[in-house]
């Protein structure tokens, strides 16, 4: 099960610390309507690439990046 073997040098440098090891407990308090469901590591790996897609610093985009977000809190820009 891919939440057990997480490796948590693959998180960001300044994330690594963070990690709370409680798979144990997520895994006691899922859901019972998932007991049973099995999804494929391939879909779970493809899951994990698109949603890491998602998270691109927007610094890399400075054309896209808004000066201020719906908030209206400022953006730090480049």
């Amino acid at each position: 099960m891919k939440l057990r073997t997480f490796d948590p040098t693959t998180l960001e440098p300044l994330l690594q610390g963070t990690l709370v090891h409680n798979a144990a407990d997520i895994l006691a308090t899922r859901d019972t309507i998932l007991n049973g469901v099995v999804i494929p590591d391939s879909i779970i790996d493809h899951l994990t690439t698109f949603m890491s897609a998602l998270t691109d610093d927007p610094k890399h985009y400075p054309s896209v990046t808004p000066l201020r977000v719906p908030s209206g809190l400022p953006v730090d820009r480049p």
